[in-house]
This record gives structure tokens, C-alpha cells and sequence, in this order.
């Protein structure tokens, strides 16, 4: 087992790690939808003003504003979206998002995708990425759920599924 200390909402929260644990042990993997190249699209970028920010909710309801990176306008089952995105790795945009396929075939709280830095006021999201977050596996993550902005009104069947053993959940 391992344990390791981390702060929260200004919570100190102990984690632990059990290697041998039978939800560990029985995991089945997880499914992904097959690739749809129509799930590539191009996004205009517009940086946040300066200390604009979000408010994000975590799935322990506790919410806190987070510093908006960039907000991405992008068309997709023909209909024009946008997402407000908060920094990154690498320079990149980071989205959680929440589609018609959340809490049904996808899990309900949301998915996460990582997006390029934008290049000349563009980007790529590539929807093939999305993946669950943490919290789709475990009931004591912390993540965050999408803001009202980046819940989209159409399908997103691209990226990671429920896994195999959550396919009947509905949480968050």
C-alpha cells in the first residue's frame, strides 16, 4: 500500500493505494469507441481577459474559481460549441466536457481531453482523446465536472467508454 497526503478545497485528504485490491485485480479494461475521423475539428482560440476566471464544482460539490486559459469556438454534428478551456501541460489547453453520451455510455460526470497549444489563434480538438477522469473508477477522486459552457448538446462517440464493470452507471 502506499499513502500520500494531498490538499483539497484547502483539505488535507490521505490517499491510498492498494496494489493488490480487487477492484484492481478484477479490471476489465476499457472500451473506446471506434476512431471518427469527424471527431478532428478545428478550433478558433480567444485567451481569456486578463483574471477571468470559471467556476468549477468538483463531484464532492465543493466549487472554486479556476483561471480560465482560452475559450475555443469549434463546429460539431453541425452545430457551432464552444468550450472554456484552463491551462494545460505544455503549453497546451485542458478541457473537461460532458456530451449525450454522459451517463449512459460514457461516464455521467464528464471526460477530459487534453488539447495542443493553439498555433496562430488555432488548435485541434481531437475528441478520439477523451478520457475518463479518476473519479469514473473510484468514489474517493476529487474531480472536477464540466461547467455549463462544455456540455455540449450532441453525441460525442469518440474516446474512452464506460468500463466494462460501470457500463449501468449513472453517477454525477
Amino acid at each position: 500500500m502506499t499513502f500520500t497526503l494531498v490538499r483539497r478545497n484547502g483539505t488535507l485528504a490521505l490517499r491510498v493505494r492498494d496494489s493488490a485490491s480487487a477492484v484492481r485485480a478484477e479490471f476489465q479494461g476499457i472500451e473506446l469507441f471506434d476512431y471518427q475521423p469527424s471527431a478532428v475539428v478545428e478550433a478558433s482560440v480567444t485567451p481569456a481577459l486578463p483574471g477571468q476566471t470559471v467556476t468549477i464544482t468538483n463531484v464532492k460539490g465543493f466549487a472554486e474559481e479556476q483561471p480560465v486559459a482560452a475559450v475555443l469556438d469549434f463546429d460539431l454534428g453541425g452545430q457551432r460549441h464552444h468550450f472554456i478551456a484552463t491551462s494545460g501541460s505544455d503549453g497546451g489547453l485542458f478541457v473537461v466536457f460532458a456530451d449525450q453520451t454522459s451517463g449512459a455510455e460514457t461516464y455521467g460526470g464528464g471526460r477530459f481531453l487534453d488539447i495542443p497549444a493553439p498555433i496562430g489563434g488555432n488548435t485541434t480538438i481531437d475528441f478520439n482523446r477523451a478520457i475518463n477522469p479518476p473519479c469514473c473508477f473510484t468514489a474517493f477522486a476529487t474531480c472536477p465536472l464540466p461547467p455549463a459552457a462544455n456540455r455540449l448538446s450532441v453525441r460525442v462517440v469518440a474516446g474512452e467508454r464506460l468500463p466494462r464493470k460501470l457500463e449501468t452507471s449513472n453517477e454525477h
